[in-house]
């Protein structure tokens, strides 16, 4: 903000002369002439020029039809089956940079609409030509492919990946079908995320006008708004942003139930009971795993209550409110200010949370956080694909990509875990793993990076000597432990509906309010305080952008934290066995890799008490900080 002094009286120029005072000293998380810095350098990632990007589709299409060659003859011998293996990988490697290159196109500016199309357009006309390899490899008996490995051992590294295969046989249509639905699957699912995007476009979310003047937008500005130490800020940002979704309910109910009854179909089509049963089929889980876990969890949601619960009194107690609402949780005492992080002390907190993991490690973490290297693309502004995330490169450097960076806790934590995920996959490709045992279970890689924004709150929490901010930290650090419970709720409630509406019992969204709150009500109080949490299956973008992604995160939690357990115990000795796990790739079962490299059995619920007597540890060392530590009146608003 910039402020002009006119010659029009000493009392005004005094006036606008304080103004432009507090404009200098206001809090710029990057600060404006290190922003360019902080954009990616897709000619230094990715490809030097158009010429060469071109090339590299051309390059595709070659290579396909090289795989092609070996159509109808893929398991004809050893020899043939590791050269079809082996090219589809290098392919793959050459795919995932094209696709990745044009999509960050799109999310940095998601008016340019055109890169992201032709990644799909691609992805629909090349990949549906690969199905064969599938098809083919599965004619294969598992004692067929020992004999194959035996007589030609160039194969033995790619043994997993092809059992894998094998596996997936009683779910693999014919040829001819899989080819179809890999031509037709972006029309049956696609539609409704660019729906989803199209109703968050189209509706004017409108604006915020915080206690300094600044307009801020309701969406954009959200961050902001919820940690406005204004009450008439916070319930103006957090009414209109419901007004926003519950403007447009049907439609979304339409587009979740759309999308759910199609993708519950096409699971079907492939043998499974519905949707989540394929996922948790990919995963190494079967349905009665899942049960299993979810249920432990929400049988002890009453942790996270208490947690809410106590803060909930903390607040009114400072601030005096007869009533205190989900939009008054952020408030801190007076006295205590939130923190917040430029990108370079962010940077420094990452780093040094991360040292016990060795030289290697927080080399590649240090490659992926100096803006020198142009993986980072952080700083706000409009038409940007909203999150974060990071992009596992095979053979290349992860880019980190964030709606935008303002410096708050939660900024800093999302880096920190986004991080893990580059840094896994760079351990991956330091130690020559095939591309094929680069992909595992997601919840094993999310474990990784949760484990990292753990740590990251630990220690800070640790570490601060200020009595209130050391609350703060504590606060943070137990919601963030007990993120899972909500993440059990928002993987259960789809769940839930993804059972229902293959019966036939969800139509409208009253149906979706219902699952909601029968489900959230467990773990958390703001479904019977506030009926308008029961709207929270409108604003969860995985459900129609990727579906299915939540009971990821629930056992990527109970993993990250159990491994948090190891870490407080021997973080020497954790860290060896931890990085040993990460460099090894996926070249087995999850359940046998975590026993041989950790010495855990993931299906025993006895694994995960150390769990939740960690949250009743820190909830306890809360409880006693809320009382040594006292807290200020808030004045009147």
């Amino acid at each position: 903000m910039t402020t002009r002094i006119d010659r029009i009286g000493v009392a005004l120029a005094a006036a606008l002369l304080a103004g432009a005072s507090l404009a200098q000293t206001a809090f710029q998380p990057i600060p404006p002439e290190d922003q360019p810095k902080y954009r990616f350098d897709f000619k230094k990632n990715f490809f030097p020029n158009d010429a060469a990007f071109q090339k590299a589709v051309k390059q595709l299409g070659t290579d396909v039809a090289e795989i092609e060659k070996f159509k109808g003859k893929v398991t004809d011998s050893p020899r043939n089956l590791y050269r079809a293996t082996k090219l589809s990988d290098d392919f793959g490697v050459l795919f995932g940079r094209v696709y990745v290159y044009q999509y960050l196109q799109y999310a940095i500016n998601t008016k340019n609409t055109g890169p992201r199309d032709r990644a799909a357009e691609l992805e629909t006309r090349i990949i549906p030509r690969l199905a064969f390899l599938v098809t083919e490899t599965q004619k294969l008996t598992p004692a067929q492919l020992d004999k194959y490995v035996k007589a030609y051992p160039p194969l033995k590294p790619y043994k997993y990946a092809i059992s894998e295969a094998l596996r997936s046989k009683p779910h693999t249509l014919s040829l001819k079908e899989e080819e179809l639905l890999g031509k037709t699957a972006n029309l049956m699912t696609k539609w409704q995320e660019d729906q989803y995007d199209l109703l968050l476009d189209r509706y004017a979310w409108g604006k915020v006008k915080d206690t300094d003047g600044r307009e801020l937008d309701v969406r954009q500005d959200a961050q902001q708004i919820g940690n406005s130490k204004s009450r008439e800020v916070r319930k103006e940002g957090y009414e209109k942003g419901l007004a926003g979704f519950q403007a447009q309910r049907d439609l979304f109910a339409f587009d979740l139930i759309n999308r759910v009854t199609t993708r519950n179909k096409l699971a079907q089509i492939r043998g499974f009971k519905n949707n989540p049963d394929s996922r948790y089929f990919d995963m190494h889980l079967s349905y009665a795993d899942v049960d299993t876990a979810f249920n432990q969890i929400l049988e002890r949601g009453a942790l996270r209550k208490r947690l809410q619960e106590m803060q909930r009194a903390r607040v009114k107690s400072f601030t005096g409110y007869d009533t205190v609402h989900s939009y008054d949780m952020s408030l801190v005492p007076p006295g205590v200010d939130r923190p917040r992080f430029t990108i370079a002390k962010g940077t420094q907190e990452i780093e040094d949370s991360t040292r016990y993991l060795g030289k290697e490690w927080n080399n590649e973490l240090h490659k992926l956080l100096d803006p020198a290297n142009g993986r980072l693309d952080i700083v706000a502004g409009p038409n940007r694909v909203p999150g974060a995330f990071t992009y596992p490169m095979q053979r290349g450097e992860s880019p980190f990509f964030s709606y935008g960076y303002e410096g708050y806790l939660q900024d800093v934590s999302t880096l920190a875990h986004e991080s893990g995920h580059a840094v896994h996959m760079s351990l991956m490709n330091n130690a020559g793993v095939l591309p094929s045992n680069m992909g595992g279970p997601s919840y094993f890689t999310e474990s990784y990076a949760i484990l990292d924004e753990i740590v990251l709150s630990d220690k800070l929490y640790r570490e601060e000597q200020d009595p209130g901010r050391k609350v703060y930290y504590l606060e943070q650090l137990l919601s963030q432990m007990m993120s899972f419970y909500s993440n059990v709720r928002i993987a259960a409630i789809e769940k839930t509906v993804y059972e229902k509406v293959d019966k036939g019992q969800v139509k409208t969204a009253d149906d979706l309010d219902k699952i909601t709150h029968d489900i959230g009500a467990k773990v958390s109080i703001w479904h019977d305080l506030e009926p308008d949490t029961n709207a929270l299956w409108e604003q969860v973008e995985h459900y129609y952008r990727s579906g299915t992604q939540y009971e990821n995160y629930v056992f990527a939690d109970l993993l990250a934290q159990t491994y948090f357990t190891m870490y407080q115990k021997d973080p020497a000795g954790f860290a060896k066995r931890f990085t040993a796990l990460e460099r090894n790739g996926f070249n087995d079962t999850p359940a046998n890799l975590l026993k041989k490299f950790m010495g855990i059995n993931m299906r025993d619920p006895k694994t995960y008490a150390a769990v939740f007597q960690t949250h009743e540890k820190y909830l306890n060392d809360l409880e006693d900080l809320y009382k040594k530590v006292p807290v200020q009146k808030m004045p009147a608003e």
